[in-house]
């Protein structure tokens, strides 16, 4: 950083977060919402006190959902997912701004520029979903832990606030709370105040998981698993592996291989660095995840790990820091235009995940229907449960008694 003064670092500072801004807003309200997304919209006509109770949210926590409650259920469908485009966009943020306090302006940069234009990153903060709050809340748990200046306080409120946005944040904070505890040989009780909390939550959830569980449709925690979510956060959300991605997916792939693989040597070089820790952090949460899926059902989820892509994001910042000049001009470059073609794609009808295509015609023929026999008392069989959801949300108007998915 010493060919760059401190006024044009930060102007270049101010360019990557306006990019990272407009690549989240931009495709805010490209299409309508999805079944997920309509299950986040539900919630905003249930109470706050109706969304503390475990069997309205199960399986999942209720913050998020007490958060868009605050928004009109008439609300447009970008501003249900604004906040996650603004917490997704705090999570380029808070990693840049934390290295830059610790003079860390290489790093920084780096990091910065990989979060901005990482699609996975960028999926998850265009989504009306709770994954960019729990996302940005365990990276700050983590960042502050590892920097051993995070009060009692805080650490109740972040590992609080986590767990309550996604429950796998239990994972998340096992190490990090036996971490301050060895390195300030006290008790953290920020900490045993947390666990405190959720386990009084979550004894309601049992219980009611107990009386009405089900089938899970989602994979089991295999190596396999564990590979494909490493090629998921470097090169996207994506299951096509279309000719017109094969070289993005292979390029963005080696690059972030290169740029991770050096701090994993150093981390095993030094227990004591920044890397070793944040490794930690990021891979701990799936060995704790594993056995605890053959005790309960738990499905396995890329998403549900999403905290572990961004702390690996920074950790091949890290990385990439490290080695010289041209190979970080290099690396940065391959992976920024590689993300570039994998982003495009976003845009593109035909291919999964894009967000160019819009729902409306996907349900026309059923709300039409709708329309025509909203008074003749009929019982409406849709073919999936996505079109009732979808009925709810565009068409208000319409008795839900007359519901019933086939």
């Amino acid at each position: 950083m010493e060919i760059l003064n401190k006024k044009r670092l930060w102007i270049l500072f101010i360019f990557i977060f306006s990019v990272a801004i407009i690549l989240r807003f931009i495709l805010l309200n490209q299409r309508e919402l999805w079944l997920d997304e309509l299950f986040s919209f539900a919630f905003t006509t249930c109470s706050p006190i109706e969304l503390l109770s475990p069997k309205t949210t199960l399986p999942q926590t209720p913050f998020y959902f007490i958060l868009l409650s605050s928004l009109p259920t008439s609300s447009p469908d970008w501003l249900f997912r604004l906040p996650s485009a603004i917490f997704g966009f705090m999570t380029v943020l808070f990693p840049t701004i934390w290295l830059i306090r610790k003079q860390m302006f290489k790093t920084a940069l780096i990091t910065s520029v990989l979060l901005a234009f990482n699609p996975w990153m960028i999926y998850w903060s265009i989504e009306a979903r709770m994954y960019s709050l729990y996302g940005l809340l365990i990276t700050i748990l983590i960042l502050q832990t590892v920097e051993e200046k995070i009060s009692n306080t805080t650490w109740f409120i972040l590992a609080t606030l986590s767990f309550f946005t996604f429950p796998y944040a239990i994972f998340y904070l096992i190490y990090p709370f036996l971490y301050l505890i060895f390195k300030r040989k006290n008790i953290l009780w920020g900490g045993i105040f947390s666990f405190i909390l959720i386990l009084l939550w979550s004894l309601f959830a049992f219980q009611h998981v107990i009386n009405n569980s089900g089938p899970t449709t989602f994979d089991k925690l295999t190596f396999k698993m564990f590979g494909l979510f490493f090629k998921t956060f470097i090169s996207g959300n994506f299951i096509s592996f279309s000719r017109e991605l094969i070289l993005p997916l292979i390029f963005s792939a080696l690059a972030g291989l290169i740029g991770i693989s050096v701090p994993f040597i150093k981390a095993f070089r030094n227990k004591k660095s920044m890397e070793f820790h944040l490794i930690l952090s990021a891979l701990l949460p799936f060995a704790f995840y594993y056995p605890t899926q053959f005790l309960i059902s738990l499905g396995f989820t890329f998403r549900a790990f999403f905290p572990s892509g961004i702390l690996l994001v920074i950790v091949m910042a890290l990385g990439i820091a490290q080695l010289k000049p041209k190979f970080i001009f290099t690396i940065v470059a391959i992976l920024i235009l590689s993300w570039s073609v994998i982003l495009n794609f976003y845009f593109t009808p035909s291919y999964p995940y894009n967000w160019n295509k819009p729902r409306d015609l996907h349900y026309e023929l059923i709300f039409k229907q709708i329309s025509n026999d909203d008074n003749d008392g009929s019982i409406f069989y849709f073919k999936s449960f996505e079109s009732v959801m979808a009925s709810i949300r565009y068409m208000p108007h319409t008795n839900a008694k007359k519901y019933s998915a086939n």
